[in-house]
């Protein structure tokens, strides 16, 4: 994960609180319940980066698309914020917005992104939503990682031929019946990857 290298104390408490508030339980939104077919797009591997956001942004529902691209490239300006080698998030907030819309690009070969070291990304997942609600944001945010760290998932979303089963996969992932044992190991590993990556068990008042 690439994120702004020098991330503030605030920041590094909403995700430590949220990182210990769901490692042995699940109670937000289910990832699939911001999406529905038509914001489920797959790409051919031909497009830019810019051209990939600009298609997701347009999914969103709402009137408010040149204001969420704006959003989105001013959090991306500040560091770009990875979950793997080739999963990106792209993430803005709206002040008027009033809930998460979301959107997720899919493409087996990869896109070229400028701002991934290893050169593709082959899924972009992208959220905007209020400005004023963080642990919000950060709690969305722990979730995405969780599931997006299930390689098997990955790569059974990549080969999904639709938006309907890329759906069907994801809602399944987070049934009742199988999130119970998975987001509890997905987040133990999300946890402890916070904690080496951005040092969030720094002490209040650390630097």
């Amino acid at each position: 994960m690439e994120w702004h290298p020098s991330a503030t104390l605030q920041e590094r408490k909403i995700l430590r609180s949220g990182l210990l508030r769901h490692s042995g339980a699940v109670s937000h939104s289910p990832v699939s319940e911001f999406l529905s077919e038509e914001n489920i797009l797959r790409f051919f591997g031909e497009e830019s980066k810019i051209e990939v956001l600009e298609a997701l942004v347009g999914s969103l529902h709402g009137r408010d698309h040149e204001a969420a691209l704006q959003a989105i490239w001013a959090r991306e300006r500040e560091g770009a914020l990875r979950i793997a080698p080739d999963i990106g998030i792209l993430r803005g907030r709206l002040e008027d917005v009033h809930h998460i819309r979301a959107a997720i690009g899919l493409c087996s070969s990869g896109i070229v992104d400028p701002s991934n070291p290893d050169g593709k990304t082959r899924i972009f997942v992208l959220f905007v939503g209020p400005v004023n609600q963080t642990r919000l944001h950060a709690g969305l945010l722990v979730r995405i990682s969780a599931l997006f760290h299930n390689r098997r998932l990955v790569e059974k979303l990549l080969r999904a031929k639709t938006g309907k089963q890329t759906l069907e996969i994801l809602r399944q992932a987070e049934s009742p019946g199988s999130q119970t044992s998975f987001f509890k190991r997905g987040f133990r590993k999300v946890a402890e990857f916070f904690k080496n990556r951005y040092a969030l068990g720094v002490p209040d008042g650390g630097t």
